[in-house]
């Protein structure tokens, strides 16, 4: 294992699906008896795809992954035990458990106090973890020092693995880009979708043929990945190399904060709710369609933390959380929406929220739009200029919530009741672009031309 070199352990990542790379240069209590440190937020959580949240006490939470090791060789063990765990009231996240159960661990190295030891954690396709990791006196490890690598959330670079190989000389090689290198091509796609102008509204099937024209309301997104070959999208994983891309309708250029962006749409997980279901929930706390559509209820009403929906009359509380030191402050806390009564209607507790919002959001990009409808059906222009926002957590996100910035704005409602009911579900969480800013520890604004 000292003598892998970098290009070979990019050949063998890639050659697993691996689409980026996570690189930590070990300090000496980064082994498996301390943990590997990843961070003094939750911010480090949004890089690592995980396969569930779970709550521990009161005081961490579990985010589990589907983790293996790769050996010289190129050798899957999977680490069965292998997790996140993350202490809200530093707030920092560990790397736990990695060796347990493993049948070829890389105890020697992972035992280690040796400063300088290299962990590479290879994400795939299909959202699993591949690690490697190798010794200070490795080729790899001083070849990854000489790329002087921006670290992302201070703990970790991040490398990722162009999906195209380059010649040199006679041979073809696989080279890594850095985070700039992304970003500037990120830039310069947009660009060229900026260029051309009107386009069509258009989608891309699951075999990824175009679809046109496309003209439902969600179309503006849609177009968008088309012309930048990403494939409909419904999991919640980024989507173009490596950043989430959200797309939203704007008047004029010269005017993009307008509107509200939806970040999250989670179902909730626990009250009235869950336990009866959506349609048994806008029977109850639903109103007639105000445009006099009949047999129909809406659930429906902007909703802020601390004031209830005067159509509703539901009121949105955010329990366990403490805004002035913006730390959770007990794991078994929620947002939710209650009666004037105090019963709970709808709650979303704070270990789906930090799975659902981890997944997606620790790097996008925001793209104005302009919609014309014509007799050929709807065509967008997107504009020259982009913002982009890294670094995010759920204490953000609550963060946001808690001062008014961020707000419920649910759209659900029951259509043919009479006859045979249908339920369209909308639980969406969204904002005004002008705070988009204070979900991220930075957020700039790009030119793509």
């Amino acid at each position: 294992m000292p003598h892998t070199d970098l290009s070979r352990i990019v050949r063998m990542m890639k050659g697993r699906g691996v689409q980026r790379l996570l690189v930590k240069q070990l300090a000496p209590n980064d082994n498996s008896k301390n943990q590997v440190y990843l961070g003094p937020s939750f911010a480090a959580v949004a890089f690592f795809p995980t396969q569930s949240v779970t709550r521990v006490g009161t005081d961490r939470f579990y985010a589990h992954l589907n983790f293996s090791w790769i050996d010289d060789v190129g050798r899957i063990e999977l680490a069965p035990d292998a997790k996140l765990i993350l202490y809200p009231q530093y707030p920092e996240v560990r790397l736990s458990g990695f060796l347990q159960r493993c049948s070829n661990p890389p105890s020697d190295l992972m035992n280690s106090r040796e400063e300088g030891r290299v962990l590479f954690i290879g994400v795939t396709k299909d959202q699993k973890l591949i690690a490697h990791v190798v010794a200070t006196n490795s080729a790899a490890a001083r070849h990854y020092v000489t790329l002087n690598v921006q670290l992302t959330a201070g703990i970790f670079g991040e490398l990722i693995l162009d999906p195209e190989s380059v010649i040199a000389g006679d041979e073809k090689r696989d080279r890594v880009l850095t985070s700039d290198e992304v970003r500037d091509r990120i830039l310069m796609s947009l660009g060229t979708i900026h260029r051309k102008g009107w386009i069509a509204g258009k989608r891309l099937n699951s075999a990824g043929f175009t679809v046109s024209p496309y003209n439902a309301r969600n179309a503006g997104g849609l177009t968008l990945e088309a012309e930048l070959g990403v494939l409909p999208n419904s999991e919640s994983k980024p989507d173009y190399l490596g950043w989430e891309l959200k797309q939203y309708k704007v008047n004029k250029f010269s005017n993009v904060e307008v509107g509200q962006i939806t970040m999250i749409e989670p179902e909730p997980t626990g009250g009235f709710y869950k336990e009866e279901g959506a349609e048994a929930f806008i029977h109850r706390f639903g109103h007639p369609d105000k445009e006099g559509r009949p047999d129909r209820l809406n659930f429906s009403g902007r909703t802020y933390v601390g004031k209830a929906n005067a159509g509703h009359g539901l009121r949105l509380e955010l329990v366990g959380y403490d805004n002035r030191v913006k730390k959770i402050t007990d794991g078994r806390g929620y947002i939710g929406l209650l009666t004037s009564s105090g019963e709970e209607a709808a709650l979303w507790h704070f270990e789906g929220l930090i799975e659902h919002w981890n997944k997606k959001h620790a790097r996008c990009v925001f793209v104005p739009s302009l919609l014309k409808k014509t007799d050929r059906g709807r065509m967008y222009h997107y504009c020259d200029k982009v913002r982009m926002g890294e670094g995010t957590d759920i204490q953000l996100f609550l963060s946001a919530l808690a001062n008014e910035q961020l707000c419920y704005d649910p759209g659900s409602k029951l259509e043919n009741i009479s006859n045979k009911p249908r339920v369209k579900k909308r639980n969406p969480f969204r904002i005004h672009p002008r705070h988009l800013h204070q979900l991220y520890t930075k957020f700039d604004e790009w030119s793509v031309i």
